[in-house]
């Protein structure tokens, strides 16, 4: 724009200075003919003619005037140049001056001549966007391609309507693409000029880069949305007052807490929301010189009743904050529920009340020792032990001081431990009390050192021993007992055994005559007795048959708790299989089915484990066999008290409220008309699991079979 205006000046002065200069050249030419000619024709007159002297006197006197007045008019002419050489001089200032203005404040311009359709744009605005003077070409259509895509179709609406509008001019903000193949944002002020006919003829356009101030607007906005967004998660409750105590915003927080919305909070008077709870005269007293005297209220302790089952209580702090919004002094109230600190607050003091109950009545004694080994601390137990008052011993007397001679050298060996252990457990000392008595007690300690490991002070437990010792007497005295008669006992189970092996082994030959005469009788009186006599003879046979396997199941049974436990790896499996195999073989195996498990080595002694499983599973055949469908399931598992075998039968099975006869020696649950057996068998099961450290159990119900259990030790 300043390069069309500075060409329009220079070509009007360039016309004027030149039309005038001509002026004077040829008013002079002519003055130097006029007098030339005039003294010509003067002197041909004096000569020739002197009557017509005066004649030409007169022209003369006319043409001087005129030249006079042609010299005035050329002094005009002059001043008036004059005039325009100091106009161009102050216009040459002003164009600088605006110059300057336009590169400082970085504006670059847009002129379009709209009559001749010619666009400019200023150096400025092409360095705006990136480019050299010479780089950017200045058109209308290169203006567009520049715009956004985004933002087109709006400047050409801004232009086509600021064309049409009285005013003629307005301003917009749009993006334009920089060099570098960023956006950057601009703010346009367009200005039209009119011709005489009231026509737009030329469209000025001043281009500012607002990049960093919309970024900077940008930052702004997210930096309030991120604080607008902290302020509402902030638990606590937040509330902004005017000077006049008018509510201007609460947080969500404070919404929240109270139960209350927007209107009827904000405009309102803080002093009558929530029923005038915070309506006190101190609260309203430090508020009131929050802003004149920038004062600062903390923790104002506020406790109110929302329903009769929920109580708050409140701290609340005030200070003064500048509002932008307002421009005015505001005051910020902090509103912090205290509820749950305060119960802790109260629950802690109650605590501590029942811990300095605990110390001071505890059922042992308490004290603290300072590095000297004197009392700082003690609680009441240990006071009633020893006989003394509180302001007897403390800071006056130390520790060893109480101890007898005795003790005092058993305190010297511990007290260099205690130090570089940092505590002693049940050490035993002999204390004077007040009284003169000796008081024997178990003590431990704890050493409280610092940075360096130096003592700074202990604290102990006192027990009284005068129970202990004579516990541990009556300990010894019964432990002695106890010794005497686990060997009375085991003594008599040696005689009982040797008794019972050495009967058993007596009675065989008594029975070895009867079951011989009775099998000679048989043989030399066979079809001479009667049906009855013959009836005896057999029930004498046979009971001495069950004698005689009687005596065999007492020898076994004694025999297994004398023996000695070789424990070796045993294969469960084998002997299982084979245990069944040598059973089966007296019953009618093709009905039976039996369901063995995948079962696991185990350490034990072979011979006795194969005595275990020859009772259980003799058992499990005998007492299922009179089943149409006889099943046997032998299986593993593991529990709390180890390698847990079980063998399951479906036979008759027994009840319950008898299961403690079970392993008892001649308990038997069924009759030997039912079933044979002594009752030994599972008796002699017992003995063994429990020589390995084992249990035995069974689980039945009549008529639906039984569950044996034994466990071995993992």
């Amino acid at each position: 724009m300043f390069k069309n205006f500075k060409t329009l000046y220079n070509e009007t002065e360039s016309r004027s200075r030149g039309d005038f200069y001509s002026f004077i050249f040829v008013m002079l030419m002519l003055t130097t003919l006029f007098v030339v000619s005039f003294y010509t024709q003067i002197n041909a007159l004096i000569k020739s003619d002197s009557e017509k002297f005066w004649l030409y006197a007169f022209i003369m006197l006319t043409s001087l005037i005129s030249l006079a007045i042609v010299s005035a008019l050329f002094l005009h002419m002059r001043n008036n140049l004059q005039k325009l050489s100091a106009s161009e001089s102050e216009i040459k200032k002003s164009e600088k001056r605006l110059s300057l203005i336009v590169e400082t404040a970085k504006v670059g311009l847009i002129d379009w001549d709209l009559i001749e359709n010619k666009i400019y744009f200023s150096p400025i605005l092409k360095n705006l966007l990136g480019y050299q003077e010479n780089e950017l070409e200045s058109s209308y259509d290169k203006w567009i391609e520049l715009i956004h895509p985004h933002s087109r179709t709006h400047v050409q609406n801004f232009i086509s309507n600021l064309l049409k509008k009285d005013s003629g001019h307005d301003s917009f903000e749009h993006r334009i693409l920089h060099k570098d193949g960023m956006y950057r944002w601009m703010l346009i002020h367009a200005l039209v000029i009119k011709n005489g006919n009231n026509k737009p003829a030329r469209l000025t356009i001043a281009c500012i880069d607002i990049t960093e101030q919309r970024n900077a607007h940008n930052i702004l906005v997210k930096a309030k949305e991120y604080a607008e967004n902290i302020i509402d998660t902030i638990k606590e409750s937040l509330i902004v007052i005017d000077g006049n105590y008018i509510v201007l915003s609460a947080n969500r927080s404070f919404y929240s807490r109270f139960n209350l919305k927007k209107e009827v909070v904000e405009k309102k008077l803080f002093t009558e929301i929530l029923n005038g709870v915070f309506n006190i005269p101190n609260l309203v007293t430090n508020l009131n010189r929050v802003i004149p005297s920038n004062h600062h209220l903390e923790d104002f302790r506020l406790e109110i009743e929302q329903s009769v089952f929920d109580k708050k209580i409140l701290q609340l702090s005030a200070r003064k904050i500048y509002s932008l919004s307002s421009h005015s002094d505001t005051i910020l109230i902090t509103i912090h529920d205290a509820t749950e600190n305060e119960y802790a607050r109260r629950s802690l003091i109650e605590y501590a009340k029942e811990i300095e109950d605990l110390y001071e009545n505890a059922p042992a004694g308490y004290h603290s020792l300072d590095a000297d080994g004197t009392f700082i601390r003690i609680n009441n137990t240990e006071l009633k032990l020893l006989g003394y008052k509180r302001e007897e011993l403390l800071g006056k007397i130390k520790f060893q001081d109480l101890l007898t001679e005795e003790s005092k050298k058993i305190f010297a060996d511990k007290f260099p431990l205690f130090k570089s252990r940092g505590y002693v457990n049940d050490v035993e000392y002999d204390i004077t009390k007040k009284d003169g008595s000796v008081l024997p007690v178990i003590m431990n300690a704890s050493a409280i050192k610092d940075n360096e490991g130096n003592l700074l002070m202990s604290r102990s437990t006192m027990f009284s021993n005068t129970e202990r010792k004579n516990l541990f007497e009556q300990f010894e005295f019964m432990n002695d007992t106890l010794l005497k008669k686990s060997e009375q006992l085991e003594m008599i189970n040696n005689e009982l055994e040797a008794f019972t092996y050495s009967v058993s082994h007596d009675l065989r030959a008594p029975l070895r005559h009867i079951f011989g005469f009775v099998e000679l009788m048989q043989k030399s009186s066979l079809g001479r007795l009667d049906e009855k006599s013959e009836r005896y003879l057999n029930i004498v046979a046979e009971s001495a048959k069950d004698m005689g396997k009687l005596i065999d199941d007492l020898l076994n049974l004694s025999r297994v708790s004398r023996a000695s436990l070789n424990k070796a790896s045993v294969d469960m499996n084998t002997i299982v299989e084979k245990v069944f195999n040598d059973i089966k073989i007296g019953w009618d195996s093709q009905k039976l089915q039996l369901n063995i498990q995948s079962l696991p080595t185990v350490t034990a002694d072979p011979s006795l484990l194969n005595i275990v499983w020859v009772n259980l599973i003799s058992n499990a055949v005998k007492y299922s066999s009179k089943k149409e469908n006889p099943k046997i399931e032998i299986g593993y598992t593991v529990g709390n008290e180890g390698q847990i075998f079980f063998i399951k039968d479906n036979g008759a099975g027994f009840d319950e409220k008898y299961k403690n006869k079970l392993f008892g020696v001649f308990q038997r649950l069924h009759s030997s008309g039912e079933f044979e057996g002594v009752g030994i068998g599972l008796a002699t099961v017992k003995r063994i699991v429990s020589r390995h450290e084992g249990k035995v159990w069974a689980e039945g119900k009549p008529g639906e079979g039984a569950v044996f259990y034994f466990s071995l030790p993992n």
